[in-house]
């Protein structure tokens, strides 16, 4: 059997979307381990959609990859850069490595564009 490259165009919109409720639900379900498969391949199918990356960043912190979630998060394309949700992760995981300061101005970050992101 021959090896074959997938392009995100073989995958239509409706499966990809059904991908992504399963990565959420594996994610809600204790299957951290199980969402950051998923969400690295949509992911590679997708490396400019920020809303993949944030999810793979969430579901390799909750897998105990803190370090791999800072180079997901470091990668986010866009304006989600700098999401009030991607300043949490990125709070979270500082935390997780031990890097306290950073962590606390990330959480500061994040208070402040959760506030903007509200009104």
């Amino acid at each position: 059997m021959e090896a074959r490259n997938i392009h995100p165009d073989d995958f239509p919109l409706q499966q990809l979307d059904l991908l992504r409720v399963l990565g959420y639900h594996h994610l809600q379900n204790g299957s951290s381990i199980r969402a950051a498969q998923i969400f690295e391949a949509l992911q590679a199918l997708h490396p400019e959609d920020a809303s993949i990356c944030l999810s793979l960043a969430c579901s390799l912190l909750r897998s105990g990859q803190p370090d791999q979630a800072m180079l997901v998060l470091e990668s986010i394309p866009g304006p989600q850069k700098d999401s009030a949700l991607a300043w949490l992760l990125r709070g979270q995981a500082l935390t997780r490595n031990g890097r306290l300061a950073e962590a606390a101005r990330a959480m500061r970050l994040f208070i402040h564009r959760r506030s903007k992101e509200e009104t």
